[in-house]
């Protein structure tokens, strides 16, 4: 029994350490952008958003889009319809009528990936930014982005996406996890000066970066992980120019999974894309992740057989909730978010089920997402 204390002591003392120097790490800061540059702006922008079977999302998106306040002449916005298989192309088309600069894009070849690849090589505007049909926008969306451009002049914007919050177990749950993803790309970018993750529903880079960049060569067959894939190349390529534009002003909200199943399939997809990308931080963080998880969840189940190992998993308990909080609040504070550390407490042990779950499942299922493999 000494030695598993003594064993699992050491771990979560090692974790600890991690998660609160990454949270030291993360400096809060007032989003304030000015164009200092004395010219007007005349940057031009395309925005891709790439569907498949999206009829229910797509009106929410376009009336946001047709709110957004900018300048019509310097944007366009590409909808690539991914070989749907229902009513969306319709449901676009009619919708397009109330939204000059929209256009509908019929791919060529088949998945994100290639649907993105095109959209990018009939794209008019200098600057590429991607989102999902099942996203909503703020009103400043672009031209936030457009003076975030001018002050630190990139070549790749990774921005923030959290799920929509409700009142269920699961929408929180969702929200949550988005936070820690939030915080710990915002640590890494603090000690790094890169960032280490990227959600395709809110990049913003530079079309001929994306062109020289080479981003989806010989990974094109791969369905998902359009954006880590992209990420990945700019950062071979450049060895500067990649940023975080981590402020409330920016967030785009996604839509949460509204089954515990299906968002077990989404995050299989996740873990398994990643066997496919050469990042080794990412990877050692997640087995850091996953490994702390299953050791949690090790020591409760010892606890029904020597009560010693329930009452340290209750010491564990508070203090991995206390210590993760720490991490997910600097998150939150940075996009100007709400949390409460009582439903944070609530949630940590789904985590210790949820994470050890995922990962085995991804081991052994290729799940289907919208009629098709997304993995090989």
């Amino acid at each position: 029994m000494v030695p598993v204390l003594f064993v699992s002591g050491l771990l979560f003392f090692l974790y600890f350490g991690f998660i609160l120097t990454a949270a030291r790490a993360i400096k809060i800061r007032k989003n304030e952008i000015s164009n200092n540059s004395g010219k007007p702006a005349e940057l031009t922008f395309t925005v891709i958003i790439a569907f498949r079977n999206e009829s229910l999302n797509l009106p929410g998106i376009c009336r946001d889009l047709k709110k957004m306040d900018f300048d019509t002449n310097r944007l366009e916005v590409l909808f690539v319809d991914d070989h749907s298989t229902d009513d969306s192309v319709h449901c676009l088309i009619n919708l397009l009528k109330g939204l000059p600069n929209g256009k509908l894009v019929r791919a060529e070849g088949k998945g994100k990936k290639s649907a993105i690849f095109q959209a990018v090589s009939l794209a008019r505007g200098d600057w590429i930014v991607t989102t999902d049909s099942d996203c909503r926008l703020p009103n400043n969306w672009i031209k936030n982005i457009e003076l975030k451009i001018i002050e630190l002049t990139p070549v790749l914007l990774v921005q923030p996406v959290l799920t929509c919050t409700g009142t269920s177990l699961l929408s929180k749950f969702q929200y949550y996890d988005g936070l820690s993803l939030v915080a710990l790309n915002l640590a890494f970018y603090a000690k790094k000066g890169s960032p280490l993750l990227a959600s395709g529903a809110n990049l913003v880079y530079n079309k001929k970066s994306f062109e020289s960049a080479g981003a989806y060569f010989g990974n094109m067959n791969i369905a998902s992980g359009d954006d880590m894939f992209l990420l990945a190349a700019f950062k071979q390529k450049f060895n500067s120019g990649l940023h975080l534009n981590y402020a409330n002003d920016v967030l785009v909200k996604t839509r949460a999974e509204k089954k515990w199943n299906a968002l077990i399939v989404q995050r299989i997809r996740w873990v398994r894309k990643m066997k496919h990308l050469v990042n080794n931080r990412a990877n050692s963080l997640g087995l850091i992740a996953v490994s702390v998880q299953v050791l949690f969840l090790f020591i409760l189940i010892a606890g029904f057989f020597n009560p010693i190992y329930f009452y340290y998993f209750l010491v564990l308990w508070g203090l991995k909730a206390g210590v993760d909080y720490r991490l997910i609040r600097k998150g939150a504070r940075a996009l100007n978010q709400k949390t409460t550390f009582l439903t944070f407490f609530i949630l940590e042990p789904i985590y210790m089920v949820f994470v050890p779950l995922v990962t085995i499942l991804s081991l052994f299922i290729n799940p289907e997402w919208k009629g098709r493999k997304t993995s090989t």
